[in-house]
């Protein structure tokens, strides 16, 4: 998370890349600094979890997440019909 001196676009796509396609990972570590804002407000928390919150919209929005990944979500519900 340390990406000073990088502009927002650029650090959401390295993280994006960095997570290898891997959705839980990020959410992982986002869940991670929500977690830490709960126990003491700190700016350097609140940006890393900004960077993480765009990050996720980013992949979502450009199909960043593959579906060969072994932690991949079922999409659909219980019973529906594939």
């Amino acid at each position: 998370m340390a990406l000073d001196g990088v502009s927002e676009r650029r650090a959401v796509r390295l993280l994006v890349q960095e997570a290898e396609h891997d959705r839980v990972a990020l959410e992982t570590a986002r869940d991670h600094f929500v977690a830490l804002l709960a126990e003491d407000w700190e700016p350097t928390v609140e940006r890393a979890l900004h960077y993480l919150q765009a990050a996720l919209a980013y992949g979502d929005g450009h199909h960043a997440w593959d579906d060969e990944s072994p932690r991949r979500f079922v999409r659909w519900a219980m019973g529906a019909p594939r």
